[in-house]
């Protein structure tokens, strides 16, 4: 039995192409002419309607696949894209993080440094301790104005710190006037001296001088306070 395929007549060709596309009524005059035409004009008829059938199947069926394909390559191209710059914002990531990192060592280290409304008391008992221990009468000891302050400090805190000053006057030596200040240096929860003065008080014991000190402290409310 021959595998070969049934020859399918040209008006059937026809017939079938005018059925797919719509134009039977259009198609089945021109299959009737051709019937009718000789033999080399239907070899040029042949080679016309190869030519219209290519260019349909270039329209209905190549040309759908190009323009599937052009969306494919700019979908690959957004694609494309968007991992270069994931890439970038991966290489960027670890300055990003080292920035948080600093910020919030800084804030932690102000915590550290700062104090509270109620703290107060304690504090200022172990100034008064450090002073004892350190070999410094403490002749006075009252805070200063927050104006005076901005214009020791020259500086802004963030929100939910503010600056708390004292002016300390005492009598000491020397040696205990540097013991005591190294240990508000020293001591996490002062920010620090801004003036340092010493006189000499003729009334006061040999090598024992006035000492007046002006220093601030970092505070904070307990809400804002950087756990």
């Amino acid at each position: 039995m021959s595998d070969k395929k049934p020859v399918v007549s040209i008006k059937q060709q026809f017939k079938d192409l005018s059925e797919k596309i719509g134009l039977t009524e259009q198609l089945e005059p021109m299959v009737e002419k051709y019937q009718a035409m000789e033999d080399d004009q239907k070899k040029l008829a042949k080679a016309g309607v190869c030519l219209a059938a290519l260019g349909l199947y270039l329209f209905f069926v190549l040309s759908p696949q190009w323009n599937h394909l052009n969306e494919i390559r700019k979908k690959t191209g957004q694609t494309k894209g968007a991992i270069e710059q994931a890439v970038r914002d991966q290489q960027l990531e670890p300055q990003t993080l080292n920035v948080k990192s600093e910020t919030l060592a800084r804030l932690a280290r102000m915590n550290s440094r700062a104090l509270t409304e109620d703290m107060l008391p304690g504090y200022l008992n172990n100034l008064s301790k450090l002073a004892k221990n350190s070999g410094v009468s403490i002749e006075s000891l009252k805070p200063i104005d927050a104006s005076k302050i901005n214009e020791i400090e020259g500086a802004e805190l963030p929100a939910g710190y503010k600056f708390g000053g004292y002016e300390l006057i005492g009598k000491a030596d020397y040696h205990s006037m540097g013991r005591f200040v190294s240990g508000i240096e020293n001591n996490s929860l002062f920010t620090g001296i801004r003036n340092f003065e010493i006189f000499h008080d003729s009334a006061s014991s040999a090598g024992s001088h006035l000492l007046k000190l002006t220093f601030v402290v970092m505070m904070h409310s307990d809400e804002n306070a950087v756990k």
